[in-house]
């Protein structure tokens, strides 16, 4: 049944003139045989019987035609809508592309911005200004902490994006800036007050050993959260996700608050 349902579908058009030509036969041999009875005698003519069957047959060709464009119509509309939702994805995907790639740069340059002020080397040539030039220290304590204000703030800002160190405090990455952060505040704050200077004193050694520990500490786990965010990066670029699959890659959702480590 399958193979004639096949041969059928494949060869339509020679099947069909084969049936009509076979139709016009029967017809014409039951024409041409005498009716045994009144009853059985024909009371249409055979052309009256073959117009029928043809315009019968005609109206189920075009029946037949409106389904099968209706059909074709539809299977195009559906292309048009998924080639609209692709071309939408598509844009999409461009722009988290494009803003996680300034993020990412955003990200590096920011972290070294902060680095660099909480070097305990910064400390140390500031702290070397106070027996040389008194005023020139305070200036220069001032102009640091402010860059380290405004790195630490821009930083923060910048992680918050991501939702699975927002909603985590006691993350590595949150812990090691913020102790830097406050550790660096504090120092000021003890350089401003008592004017710790390289007169040998224990608390400038401690002091700037603390800070190197803590940058360091600071250093490793943000080397370890921007290798992450390049290798997401790098499969957004290479892999083909789907839309949904690159927002919960990226902790876009709410609900999503864990960050790969």
């Amino acid at each position: 049944m399958k193979n004639i349902k096949n041969f059928i579908s494949k060869h339509w058009i020679g099947c069909w003139v084969s049936a009509s030509v076979l139709f016009a036969l029967i017809i014409h041999f039951l024409f041409s045989i005498q009716a045994p009875n009144v009853f059985l005698a024909a009371k249409w003519g055979a052309g009256d019987l073959l117009a029928y069957a043809s315009t019968v047959t005609l109206g189920f060709l075009a029946m037949w035609q409106n389904k099968k464009q209706k059909e074709e119509n539809d299977i195009a509309q559906e292309r048009l809508e998924k080639i609209s939702l692709r071309a939408n994805e598509l844009n999409i995907v461009n722009k988290i592309i494009e803003y996680e790639s300034n993020r990412l740069s955003q990200l590096q340059t920011t972290m070294d911005v902060f680095t660099t002020s909480c070097d305990p080397q910064t400390f140390g040539l500031i702290m070397g200004k106070n027996v040389e030039n008194p005023p020139a220290f305070i200036i220069d304590l001032t102009e640091l902490e402010k860059r380290i204000d405004t790195s630490y703030f821009e930083l923060a800002r910048l992680l918050r994006i991501d939702n699975g160190l927002k909603h985590n405090d006691k993350h590595p990455l949150n812990i090691a800036y913020a102790t830097l952060y406050l550790y660096a505040k504090e120092s000021i704050a003890n350089l401003r007050e008592s004017g710790i200077s390289y007169n040998g004193k224990q608390e400038a050694t401690v002091m700037l050993s603390t800070l190197g520990k803590l940058r360091d500490d600071f250093i490793k786990e943000r080397e370890q959260y921007l290798s992450i965010q390049e290798k997401n990066l790098k499969r957004l670029l290479f892999e083909e996700l789907s839309l949904e699959e690159i927002r919960n890659y990226y902790s876009y959702g709410e609900e999503n608050t864990n960050v790969q480590k």
